[in-house]
């Protein structure tokens, strides 16, 4: 259920409209999260510099942690994560650039997820929603810091 339907469904007084689930947007974003750490940690393989390899790998730590968090989440209501977090994503661009920007936008998709879902929650799960606007946040971080590599990996730039 995205912010919108929340809204429509406060508005209209629609009571028709099923509760949204915890846990099933649980595993999502675990598995999301949990993706993105792969990916980063991949994209930060294949980095041309000591700095990139570096910072991704960070990235992809904290990512870890990130979905940690769920997962100590689900363990709390009972559930598991659903699937391997390691599955490949998005196929690699060509160049560094490429990657980065790969790994910027689905940081921004995650990011918006996450605040839709910590709106959907906020009058039913608080705790959930605080978690899901903690990570949303973080993901925010993220995305400046992967804004600042693509900065240096720009192949425009002057150097």
């Amino acid at each position: 259920m995205t912010w919108r339907d929340t809204l429509a469904r406060l508005i209209h007084g629609d009571s028709e409209t099923p509760p949204h689930e915890v846990i099933p947007e649980l595993q999502r974003a675990h598995l999301g999260l949990a993706r993105q750490a792969g990916q980063l940690r991949r994209h930060a393989q294949a980095s041309p510099n000591e700095l990139n390899l570096r910072e991704l790998t960070q990235l992809a730590e904290d990512e870890e942690t990130q979905a940690q968090s769920l997962v100590e989440t689900l363990a709390a209501r009972g559930a598991t994560p659903d699937a391997d977090g390691d599955a490949p994503g998005t196929p690699g661009a060509l160049n560094h650039w490429g990657r980065l920007g790969q790994d910027l936008e689905a940081h921004r998709h995650t990011a918006r997820y996450l605040r839709e879902e910590a709106i959907s929650f906020a009058g039913t799960e608080p705790e959930i929603a605080r978690l899901f606007a903690h990570l949303a946040h973080r993901e925010d971080a993220h995305a400046l810091r992967l804004r600042d590599l693509i900065a240096r990996a720009d192949p425009q730039a002057i150097n």
